[in-house]
């Protein structure tokens, strides 16, 4: 009994002894290195209508947002994080578009001031009383200065990197722009850790855009490719030769084997297991050098094969609505720099019929967004 009771002593002291020794440790001047981790807080939501954004040093934007409960709040974030809102805006959909933004309180390391113990030197950054230092905790670290940068390329920011005595590397935000010569020598570095509210998720509510009501919705539909048919390829050779800009001699040695001027995919436009053939020409044989081209779709007939859309375009999409059980699809034709055309086709139980003309416009804004919009062909 008396071994237990000696042995709890024992241990009480060693306790007591440790918390005297820990309380006399200053944790703001230490002579070895003080690591300080950066601290990420709960992620907070907002959710609300985008009263207006301003271009503050592009990329990064001024969003005024009024939340649900009717308090305004401005965030700062950089739009090219966000790929959605970009797009929003370059469409000019964004002004009163729910958007739910999440956002992270998170502690920067922030310089105070730098000593060089070679000189005797000390660089601030803020003085002593600065009010944004009140009630701040002063961290000291020992090291090595390895690195002063600015970066103003649109975007400014600024930092220093300390090799820390126990080889960490500690990147702290600020610009004292210190004389080259301190690179690669001792220093002491006091800094304080700066909480801030960061954007680290945006959600805009679903809206269609401009294109998609003008338009309708693009959809991808599986494709293969194949060989076209040979009695396809004969029949649009001899078309291209009659109604197109093509001398015989341009194509002359394709005329046992048409099937090469031509690109041929397989793609069910209606779901019943039979595919039809979209046909464009070969990217290998220039024989339509213009911006607009020929494109066909066929489709079977019994053992043979019925032609069920022409048109001249640059390119095509498949649309997801149907009608008569086929995808629309649309041919977009290029007008001029700053106009294209869509020709927008649905199946009429025997072919593709166009039933309307969509004219796309494009403009720049003061930001630099190209911005589309849409109206009927004249």
């Amino acid at each position: 009994m008396k071994q237990i009771t000696k042995l709890f002593l024992l241990i009480i002291t060693a306790f007591l002894i440790g918390c005297s020794s820990n309380s006399k440790t200053d944790p703001t001047n230490n002579s070895t290195t003080k690591k300080k981790q950066v601290k990420e807080e709960a992620t907070k939501e907002y959710t609300g209508k985008v009263k207006s954004y301003e271009d503050m040093i592009y990329p990064r934007f001024q969003f005024d947002v009024v939340l649900n409960n009717g308090e305004e709040k401005t965030f700062f974030f950089y739009v090219s994080n966000f790929p959605e809102v970009e797009k929003a805006m370059s469409e000019s959909m964004l002004k009163d578009r729910e958007i739910t933004i999440k956002t992270t309180k998170i502690s920067h390391p922030t310089l105070i001031n730098i000593q060089f113990p070679s000189d005797n030197k000390t660089v601030k950054l803020f003085e002593d009383n600065a009010p944004v230092l009140a009630d701040k905790e002063h961290i000291k670290i020992e090291g090595k200065l390895i690195e002063d940068v600015e970066l103003n390329n649109d975007i400014y920011e600024a930092w220093i990197k300390i090799k820390t005595n126990n080889s960490d590397t500690l990147k702290l935000e600020g610009l004292l722009g210190v004389d080259k010569k301190y690179i690669g020598q001792d220093a002491i570095v006091t800094y304080y850790n700066e909480v801030k509210e960061e954007v680290k998720k945006v959600e805009l509510a679903s809206q269609p855009s401009p294109k998609e009501l003008a338009i309708g919705k693009g959809i991808k539909l599986q494709t293969k490719k194949i060989i076209l048919p040979l009695v396809i390829a004969k029949e649009l050779y001899k078309e291209i030769l009659e109604k197109f800009d093509v001398e015989e001699d341009q194509i002359d040695e394709f005329k046992n084997e048409p099937y090469k001027i031509f690109t041929a995919n397989e793609v069910d436009l209606n779901n019943d297991g039979i595919p039809e053939i979209l046909i464009t020409q070969s990217g290998e044989n220039y024989w339509c050098i213009s911006h607009n081209c020929p494109i066909w779709i066929y489709g079977k007939d019994g053992n043979n094969y019925k032609r069920l859309l022409f048109d001249i375009s640059i390119s095509y999409e498949f649309l997801q609505e149907k009608v008569n059980g086929y995808y629309k699809f649309t041919t977009i034709g290029h007008g001029s720099a700053a106009e294209a055309y869509f020709n927008i086709y649905a199946f009429d139980k025997t072919a593709y019929k166009k039933q309307k003309c969509v004219k796309q416009t494009y403009f720049v804004d003061s930001n630099g967004n190209e911005i589309s919009s849409y109206g009927d062909c004249d």
